[in-house]
């Protein structure tokens, strides 16, 4: 697999995590802020079927604040994710 170069579109991201991970109810960043660019990431409540959180604010390192697949898919696809609060988390594409 080729190395991405620039990140993924934010309609294929966002198509990508509801279909991977539906809990975590991907959806444009406008819709919580204005903010655009970027994805809102809803449902820290919500658990991976391995039952760790996709996401966790209160978590006392960075390794657990959020899901290991998660991140991979952020990864990958050049996102960065940054937390907004407790129930909050937003994905931004890697600059140019």
């Amino acid at each position: 697999m080729r190395k991405r170069t620039k990140p993924m579109k934010r309609g294929h991201m966002i198509n990508r995590l509801n279909r991977l991970f539906p809990e975590i109810r991907a959806r444009e960043s406008e819709y919580f802020n204005g903010m655009r660019r970027g994805i809102w990431l809803g449902g820290s409540e919500s658990h991976h079927t391995d039952g760790e959180r996709f996401f966790n604010y209160f978590a006392m390192n960075e390794e657990d604040y959020i899901h290991k697949d998660l991140k991979k898919q952020c990864d990958n696809a050049m996102w960065y994710w940054e937390p907004h609060d407790a129930g909050t988390l937003f994905l931004w594409p890697y600059p140019d």
